[in-house]
């Protein structure tokens, strides 16, 4: 409740990969502060939805970001994960990959010019 979609998704970052990060928002004028209690929001890049289980419902937002290290911090807690750096072949011939998350990754190189 208090607090924002990107700085709940800047959190989690850090939480899951140990990196500090910074959105891309492609509408620069989203960075800009509010006055009073309005406060601008960086849009995601996509969201979509699908179910867990029957009683369980996600609807995510995908932000893209800059890191501000490479060096991925794998956090010694309950959401540890696999995480590391790939390039655009390996993204592409990754067969564990799904072709949603491929695609996402793709567009974020592409406007990100990595």
């Amino acid at each position: 409740m208090n607090e924002t979609p990107q700085e709940a998704a800047i959190r989690e970052v850090k939480e899951e990969t140990g990196l500090d990060v910074e959105l891309y928002a492609g509408n620069k004028n989203a960075t800009e502060r509010g006055s009073g209690r309005l406060r601008q929001l960086i849009p995601p890049m996509f969201m979509n939805i699908h179910d867990v289980n029957s009683e369980h419902r996600h609807l995510p937002f995908v932000y893209f970001a800059t890191a501000k290290t490479d060096e991925v911090i794998q956090p010694d807690n309950d959401e540890k994960g696999e995480c590391r750096w790939l390039t655009r072949e390996e993204i592409i011939s990754a067969d564990y990959i799904e072709d949603t998350i491929k695609s996402y990754a793709l567009k974020a190189l592409e406007l990100l010019g990595k």
